[in-house]
């Protein structure tokens, strides 16, 4: 934090520089006064989070292609449970268009109206 204020130039400052300096500022200030353990808590309930919301993104394109497609294959199922985030939301904006699951998980990008 030392020197922050001192290195910027003041000439063209509109508000949101400033405020964006401020948030930074107050940002590294708490990051120097916090406590390491309190910093790795932070790190895993942030992973814990996301872990979270993707596991909420899988259900809802299971329950869609299941409802859209009828019983879903194991193999189809493993792949939604093992999947990232990226390819959770390309799979769902595949399935609404997608006249079967070949086109859902196709891998060419052509596969996909987007």
């Amino acid at each position: 934090m030392k020197g922050t204020a001192q290195t910027v130039e003041p000439v063209g400052w509109t508000p949101e520089a400033v405020m964006d300096l401020g948030r930074r500022t107050w940002f590294e200030a708490m990051m120097n006064a916090m406590p390491e353990e309190e910093l790795f808590r932070i790190r895993r309930t942030a992973h814990i989070r996301e872990e979270g919301r993707e596991e909420g993104e899988a259900k809802i394109i299971l329950r869609l292609l299941t409802r859209r497609f009828g019983p879903l294959p194991a193999i189809i199922q493993e792949k939604i449970a093992q999947a990232d985030s990226t390819s959770l939301e390309r799979w769902g904006d595949r399935l609404l268009d997608a006249g079967s699951l070949e086109e859902v998980f196709a891998t060419d990008p052509s596969a996909s109206s987007h």
